[in-house]
């Protein structure tokens, strides 16, 4: 956080006033314009005195409504502040005025438009302290940190000096101070209130201003503005004529003495306001029945609140009583799905992974079965037409019934192989196609348990919402439907196969055995 102490720049001030109520920014930017008004004036008096179309009317309007915003923040001060500055970016002279001058653009810019931001706020600083930095750098800081330091302690720093320690701009308001007021340049109105105004706004203490005056001047209608400075003459004339002076003192407007008219006149508004109380005191009777009368109704409306405040009462209670129920219910049923949900999740990939191996299985089964009906139709085919082939296969080498009859009595050792090979090949393919066939019957059922496992899961779900799920009788029908759905898994239906049998007799008998 940036202490009042590290304010040295526009980037620290900004970053401070972002931490403050909006109010403190207003007055931040309204005192940084004040600070370097004589400078945008002197310029405003070289300007009109060469090309005679500028004068610092518009300025001075801002600067004055703005400093009125920091001190008496109304709705109708804030808004005769966006009047003002909009028609101080409307005037083409005012506009000239604000590209030449580093102070116009604090107040123009900054000061009265959008002074209750912080960014605008420091920037309005910034560029017033920039116009003023030829005549004391540190000083212009050195007062600003004053306002934070006071605006933070909860006191008006709109009350306190612009300068805490010596005006650096002194010497540039003396002999402006003779300039205004001298009319040798025929300057159009009487600046005299302009100048007494900036006095009082240099050292608020010891000259003090007169905010309610300067209230109703920020109020001036808009129109009159436009008029030029005669005309503003004559309504701050008016007005000082018009306000009360709450203290006297340097500088002071003070009131002028009441007329015999005026005298006249107020005598004959107080005979009649002595007419209106006789007036009022004959009504008095009646207007006591009327009160009597309103106490008996407000009687009643507040027996009918109280009534109504205890009926509201005890729904109240019932519907807290009601949603806590539910919310114990809505909570175990979010814990006891949250418990269930990994075993759902489990079960949905084993009935996927089952579901694969049985069909897997299932093609193998075929495949096997494919295989042994082939083997048996070549075996039939080469008995029933491969004579000459068959007879060559099972004879003893060297076997020629014609030249050698001899050597085809005896024993084959090559007939005894083709034949042990070709069955022991149909039994192979036998026996994968019966462990196929139960390896897909195995995964079959293992997929439909975890299916009905999984659906089981998600209709208990399904209970947990409806029924009750928080009372002991719902917590041991819980354990029991826990039990049922976490029993041991079921490896299938295969059972562990013994070695393959060395006889096709044999083997044949186990399978049909099986």
């Amino acid at each position: 956080m940036v202490e009042i102490s590290d304010i040295r720049d526009e980037n620290s001030l900004k970053a401070w006033l972002e931490t403050q109520p909006r109010q403190t920014s207003t007055v931040i930017a309204a005192r940084s314009a004040l600070r370097v008004l004589p400078l945008f004036w002197e310029w405003s008096l070289g300007r009109a005195v060469r090309k005679r179309d500028v004068t610092a009317l518009p300025v001075l309007r801002s600067s004055l409504i703005s400093g009125v915003a920091g001190r008496m923040p109304t709705p109708e001060i804030k808004g005769s502040a966006f009047a003002a500055a909009d028609a101080f970016a409307a005037d083409a002279s005012a506009a000239d005025a604000f590209a030449a001058s580093a102070a116009a653009s604090a107040f123009a810019a900054d000061a009265f438009a959008a002074s209750a931001f912080a960014a605008s706020a420091a920037s309005a600083a910034a560029s017033a302290f920039a116009a003023a930095s030829a005549f004391a750098a540190s000083k212009v800081w050195d007062a600003l940190r004053q306002d934070c330091a006071a605006l933070v302690a909860g006191g008006e720093a709109m009350d306190l000096p612009l300068w805490p320690d010596q005006n650096p701009l002194a010497d540039l308001w003396s002999d402006l101070r003779v300039k205004i007021l001298n009319d040798e340049n025929g300057r159009p109105g009487d600046w005299q209130f302009w100048v007494d105004w900036y006095d009082q706004m240099l050292d608020p203490q010891t000259n003090p201003p007169n905010w309610p005056l300067l209230e109703q001047i920020a109020l001036i209608d808009p129109k009159v503005w436009e008029d030029g400075p005669e005309a503003v003459s004559k309504e701050i004339s008016r007005i000082s004529a018009s306000v009360e002076r709450p203290n006297q003192g340097e500088g002071a407007f003070v009131d002028p003495v009441p007329s015999k008219e005026e005298i006249a006149n107020l005598s004959e508004q107080l005979e009649k306001l002595g007419l209106s109380i006789v007036a009022l005191e004959g009504r008095i009777p009646s207007a006591a029945d009327q009160v009597n009368a309103l106490q008996d109704k407000i009687a009643s409306l507040t027996k009918q609140l109280a009534d109504a405040e205890a009926a509201g009462q005890s729904r109240l209670e019932k519907l807290t009583a009601d949603y806590e129920d539910r919310f114990k219910t809505a909570l175990a049923t979010y814990v006891g799905e949250q418990k269930i949900k990994a075993p759902v999740e489990l079960w949905t990939e084993k009935q996927i992974e089952h579901a694969a191996l049985r069909d897997s299985a299932w093609k193998g089964f075929l495949l096997g079965l494919g295989s042994v009906a082939v083997l048996i139709i070549v075996i039939v085919l080469v008995l029933c037409f491969g004579g000459e082939v068959l007879e060559r296969v099972l004879t003893p080498v060297g076997c020629d019934p014609v030249d050698r009859p001899e050597l085809c009595n005896g024993f084959s050792f090559r007939g005894m192989i083709v034949s042990g090979a070709v069955l022991t090949l149909l039994t192979l393919t036998l026996w994968f196609t019966r462990i196929q066939m139960k390896q897909y019957l195995s995964e079959r059922h293992l997929a439909l348990d975890a299916r009905e496992r999984r659906a089981f899961a998600q209709a208990y779900i399904g209970l947990l919402h409806e029924g009750d799920v928080v009372t002991d009788e719902a917590k041991d029908q819980r354990a029991i439907v826990y039990a049922a759905l976490f029993r041991p898994g079921s490896d299938g239906i295969i059972k562990e196969e013994g070695g393959i049998d060395p006889s096709l007799t044999a083997a044949l008998s186990k399978l049909l055995a099986k």
